[in-house]
């Protein structure tokens, strides 16, 4: 209930309103390198149960994720130009994102199918494709993301800035899920 509250605006308002992409995007970035450097294979592969994903699932989830949510963010950002742009505030579309006590299914298209054969293949690719984010996002294209929109089931409109934020929200939403993968209790020593 509470994060229904905080999604509508009805609880604490967020302070900061808009959130730099690149920023974000390069902050991203080294989690998802950082977190998925020097793994031995148990602790690549180790799931906390049964229903639960791996760090090596995770990552290539974000890794599939940002092609598809990068060509959505290039969809809309061709799109017309809109009458009105988003009513969503950027630090409320990162926080949503990123909010691990709201559990969501992956669409089976993104579920881990072990596209890559080990994490060298994920770190390249996920680099090779934020590059392509990255750019989308470079100034001065801010201002002309900002004028074209699509809908979000959350958030409502977004304009194609904000798509490229929740790109990087997602990523940051599931190293946070690699965090609780390391925390487990069973996870490997080495």
């Amino acid at each position: 209930m509470l994060r229904m509250l905080w999604m509508l605006g009805l609880a604490l308002p967020v302070v900061a309103q808009t959130v730099d992409a690149v920023e974000h995007l390069q902050r991203t970035q080294r989690m998802f390198l950082e977190e998925t450097a020097g793994l031995s294979d148990a602790q690549w592969k180790f799931k906390p149960g049964p229903d639960r994903w791996s760090v090596a699932e995770c990552a290539e989830h974000i890794t599939a994720s940002e092609e598809m949510l990068y060509g959505l963010a290039v969809k809309v950002s061709k799109g017309p130009v809109a009458a009105e742009g988003s009513k969503a505030p950027d630090a409320k579309v990162v926080a949503g994102v990123t909010d691990r006590s709201f559990k969501a299914k992956a669409p089976e298209v993104l579920q881990p199918v072990a596209r890559w054969a080990n994490r060298e293949e994920v770190a390249k690719e996920f680099q090779t494709r934020r590059a392509r984010t990255l750019a989308l996002a470079a100034p001065p294209a801010e201002a002309e993301l900002r004028k074209r929109v699509a809908p979000s089931q959350i958030f409502g409109t977004l304009d194609a800035y904000q798509w490229i934020l929740f790109l990087s929200g997602h990523t940051e939403r599931h190293v946070m899920q690699m965090r609780e993968v390391k925390a487990s209790p069973d996870f490997p020593k080495q």
